[in-house]
């Protein structure tokens, strides 16, 4: 079961399995929008907590995968308990990843992903809903599933939080929400042993970069300072909640490690050979995809009335709709120092197809709106011509990416065994950190 990602039905099956375990705890921690419990699994014996959180965005199901295995290697090994109590939350969007369902089990591709793809609101998801008080910024409406999360970090205050992303593509990485240089160098080894390109690619969410595969995770108040310098829509102003790493650190004084792992691999970004393409060349195509992607999404959402639309609808539709008014289509390409550089293979795929990928998924959360709409009234015909013309464009994008990029899967034990490895990395450093400064 390690070797695929799973379903929401096949976790729930896992938590019923392990029940009966007289060293597993089930606590209900609360419901998702619709109802559905949330609750966190815990086993072990030891004098410090650790909170390992899945599917923190729902369209990043590996994590799941990496709880289920966690959950079996602690209860078939009690050396790996590691003087920690383990608490898991196996998926904290539940909702979200039943919306995801449709490719979870097929081949992953990007045409199969991207089809059946689902990703909430920033402000419908758990991950960015936590309370936040700062000088021009009060926070409070916190998800459901975000409560359920809370009240997770309540009752373990935990000394070490993980919470289990993956991207799309470019490369593994990693983000601390404070220093822990124990960790660096097995951080590190992990990237390396899973034969994985490190990230190094940094956006307004990166803090301090210790070594190339490790970054600090910055707090709200540098990422809306950053974003602002950088022109980054979404996050300034800012008007969400803290995140999970922030939120954690500055209640209970927990260490998050943020385990970033990618959905797809591609031999291009180890060759460092000429793509051909120079800087100016590939950022011209990039605004003109984005620039499609914000026409399509501006003639087709309009068509849809929020009141009219069914719970699981009007979630796709408040994600179009925060994407419009966030991530605009940009204009002409400003004249860069750069422009005139040409792109190895490797920067390429980084600076293109990694944000290809991003912007595609507009034309995914088109299709997932108009599918949610033709369940419930299989004749409608707004929603048709959406899915039709959402559907043709986003093929015509994926072939000419494609025709650059062979996007190779990561094998689904790579990315569980690599967050798995990480977690343990940063379990003992932080013991020792302890230890050391208590002359344990």
């Amino acid at each position: 079961m390690f070797d695929e990602l799973l379903t929401l039905e096949e976790l729930e099956a896992g938590t019923r399995r392990v029940a009966a375990d007289p060293r597993v705890r089930i606590t209900p921690l609360g419901v998702s929008r619709l109802g559905r419990p949330i609750e966190m699994i815990s086993l072990g014996e030891g004098d410090r907590d650790a909170l390992i959180v899945g599917v923190p965005h729902p369209n990043e199901p590996a994590g799941a995968v990496t709880v289920e295995r966690l959950i079996a290697l602690l209860l078939r090994s009690e050396r790996e308990w590691r003087g920690y109590r383990w608490h898991f939350i196996k998926a904290i969007d539940p909702e979200g990843l039943r919306l995801n369902g449709g490719w979870l089990k097929k081949a992953r591709s990007p045409g199969n992903y991207l089809e059946h793809f689902f990703r909430p609101a920033l402000s419908r998801q758990p991950e960015t809903t936590f309370p936040l008080e700062l000088p021009d910024c009060r926070f409070s409406a916190c998800t459901p599933e975000n409560e359920a999360w809370q009240r997770a970090f309540e009752l373990t205050r935990p000394a070490l939080h993980a919470t289990l992303h993956h991207c799309d593509f470019g490369g593994a990485f990693y983000s601390l929400s404070r220093a822990l240089p124990a960790a660096l160098s097995g951080l590190a080894g992990t990237a390396m042993a899973a034969g994985l390109t490190v990230n190094e690619m940094d956006d307004e969410m990166t803090g301090d970069r210790w070594i190339p595969a490790v970054t600090r995770y910055a707090t709200v108040l540098e990422t809306t300072t950053r974003a602002k310098e950088m022109g980054a829509a979404w996050a300034f102003p800012w008007t969400l909640g803290d995140m999970s790493p922030g939120y954690g650190e500055a209640r209970y004084g927990t260490l998050t490690l943020l385990a970033e792992v990618p959905l797809w691999h591609s031999e291009a970004l180890d060759d460092f050979s000429s793509s051909g393409v120079s800087r100016s060349e590939q950022r011209r195509e990039l605004l003109a995809m984005a620039a499609a992607a914000d026409e399509l999404c501006r003639r087709h959402l309009c068509r849809f009335r929020e009141s009219d639309l069914a719970p699981d609808a009007r979630e796709c539709w408040w994600a179009l709709e925060e994407r419009l008014r966030i991530m605009p289509a940009q204009g002409p390409a400003t004249q860069s120092a750069d422009d005139d550089r040409m792109l190895s293979r490797h920067d390429f795929e980084l600076l293109h197809t990694q944000h290809a990928l991003l912007i595609l998924r507009t034309h995914g959360l088109l299709l997932s709106l108009a599918n949610q709409v033709l369940l419930a009234c299989p004749q409608d015909a707004a929603a048709q011509a959406t899915r039709r013309e959402s559907l043709t464009a986003l093929r015509q994008e994926l072939t000419r990416l494609e025709a650059r990029s062979r996007l190779v899967p990561v094998p689904i034990r790579v990315m569980s065994g690599l967050q798995m490895a990480a977690i343990f990395v940063c379990a003992d450093a932080l013991r020792a950190a302890s230890d050391d400064a208590t002359g344990g």
